[in-house]
């Protein structure tokens, strides 16, 4: 019932090691993800459910045109973006990334929170979700039209 004040607690996955650095202080990631269903303790003090939802008054795919995607998060913030990765993303520090070496990972989404240009190269500054010890605090550069970020962002305009 989402009007009962039974619930769970929103599920606390933890911090794991997605770069498989001997040097992290997070353990190594599972290879499957644990199920949110059941996994944790059922916790009476948390605020309803109904509470914690959040609605969009509309969403959707904008165009592959950096300039209307700038536009989005100009005017109203954050945007969503998917992209192909490979094996030298796990690696990455600083700098714009472009993909050099390795094979396809998987397709990973990311948070698109602005854009710049470094040593000649636009890019879009985006937020991971591997934790802060990868990358650069967490966040990358990726250069504009170079990773296929473009092709697959989403907007959600808040209800």
């Amino acid at each position: 019932q989402l009007s009962s004040a039974d619930g769970c607690w929103p599920y606390p996955f933890p911090k794991c090691n997605h770069v498989r650095s001997a040097a992290s202080r997070y353990p190594a990631c599972p290879a499957v993800s644990p199920s949110a269903v059941g996994a944790h303790q059922m916790e009476t003090s948390y605020s309803l459910y109904i509470r914690d939802l959040h609605r969009a008054k509309s969403f959707g795919r904008l165009p592959a045109i950096p300039q209307n995607i700038k536009q989005e998060i100009f005017t109203n913030g954050p945007v969503i973006g998917m992209l192909s990765i490979y094996e030298d993303i796990r690696v990455y520090k600083a700098g714009v990334y472009v993909h050099q070496t390795g094979s396809f990972q998987g397709i990973h989404t990311l948070k698109i929170i602005g854009w710049g240009v470094e040593s000649g190269q636009d890019y879009w500054l985006a937020v991971n979700s591997w934790n802060e010890e990868w990358g650069d605090h967490g966040m990358i550069k990726l250069a504009v039209g170079r990773t296929g970020i473009e092709n697959s962002v989403y907007y959600v305009e808040p209800a």
